[in-house]
């Protein structure tokens, strides 16, 4: 999957909401609690986020939330999160958004 360029204030919104989930992430593989009618995490489109700063990077392997069905859901009954994995939330136009974790 190929993700087209955004804004930089589209950008690091979304990076913001990134390192919040990754703040939150506790080592293991992710696991859904319960299987009712929500959308598997697997069918979510997946890529990598590379950050830099100080001369170096980091890379991110992360689900992309990019329809209002899996922005809704998120990371929503996923029980363990690796550290260096979270959920990009994309969004065509800025817009407020609230989250709770």
């Amino acid at each position: 999957m190929q993700l087209r360029p955004v804004r930089p204030d589209a950008f690091f919104g979304a990076l913001r909401l990134l390192a919040a989930a990754l703040l939150l992430a506790v080592p293991g593989a992710p696991a859904f609690a319960r299987d009712d009618g929500l959308l598997e995490l697997s069918s979510f489109p997946r890529s990598t986020l590379t950050v830099h700063g100080g001369g170096t990077g980091h890379v991110f392997r992360i689900w992309v939330a990019d329809t209002p069905e899996r922005q809704s859901q998120g990371l929503m009954f996923v029980r363990d999160l690796p550290a260096d994995e979270g959920m990009l939330f994309v969004n065509r136009e800025p817009r407020a958004m609230g989250m709770w974790m």
